[in-house]
């Protein structure tokens, strides 16, 4: 079984009791239909520039169309065309397009493939995909060895482009020493950053007092070097993203990255 063929069976039995795997999936005719619910003619516009491009072999509008199917957005939700779409873009090198084909990868509980297509997104630069990957090398999982050193890595591949979730990993690996050399003022910059760019809808929101913890091991010294290297900290640029003005015209903005 071909490894398309077996996501799609697999979302096939998953979602078999709802209905985007109905009469839909079974007529072409209905499979890339546009939303009922769409209502303007700028959406179907928008929806039809997309297809268009895709069909043509566009990777953005692969990408973006397969996140269209993701998240129901201008169409009827469907997870067999969104990996579809998401693989043909992977292929060419897309790297929020790989990241989210190891996702549905790790939900059929093939891990080998699915951190093969987080490492093909990590090493294109997605952020999202090298937090990810640190995670897994913390922790192990999916048959990677534990390795602080790798995590760290990773973790600061993402943080230096502005991932706050990222920043707030390393910031713990300098706290605790994990792969790292410990080293506090690291940490404080580190998870001052990401605090400076939480938002209120965040899930975590332990910032301050986070802080509070690693200002009680620090010198006044050190809270100052700290506090002036945030100050004058900028974001490397990412190749990661990808253009998205196919993608915008209401709702979410596919193949951003999420914080």
């Amino acid at each position: 079984m071909q490894p398309e063929q077996k996501i799609i069976l697999f979302l096939f039995l998953l979602f078999a009791a709802q209905p985007l795997f109905g009469q839909e999936s079974a007529s072409p005719k209905v499979v890339g239909q546009v939303d009922a619910g769409i209502r303007s003619k700028v959406e179907e516009q928008i929806y039809s520039e997309i297809l268009s491009k895709a069909k043509k072999g566009d990777p953005d509008a692969m990408t973006c169309l397969g996140s269209k199917y993701y998240f129901g957005h201008l169409v009827k939700q469907n997870y067999a065309e969104s990996a579809k779409w998401y693989r043909k873009a992977a292929e060419q090198g897309h790297p929020f397009a790989q990241y989210q084909l190891g996702r549905l990868y790790a939900s059929l509980q093939d891990h080998a493939e699915a951190v093969k297509w987080y490492q093909r997104a990590a090493y294109r630069g997605l952020a999202l995909a090298q937090l990810h990957l640190g995670f897994l090398y913390k922790k192990g999982y999916y048959g990677l060895r534990q390795d602080p050193a790798a995590a760290a890595k990773w973790f600061r591949r993402a943080a230096v482009q502005g991932h706050r979730g990222a920043q707030r990993q390393l910031s713990l690996c300098y706290s605790l020493g994990q792969g790292v050399v410990q080293d506090y003022v690291q940490a404080y910059m580190w998870l001052s950053l990401a605090a400076s760019a939480a938002t209120e809808g965040d899930y975590y929101q332990d910032y301050p007092k986070d802080l509070d913890l690693l200002a009680d091991r620090m010198t006044e010294r050190q809270i100052a070097e700290a506090k002036k290297l945030a100050r004058e900290w900028k974001p490397a640029k990412s190749s990661s993203r990808f253009s998205d003005r196919l993608c915008r015209g209401g709702g979410r903005k596919d193949g951003t990255q999420p914080r």
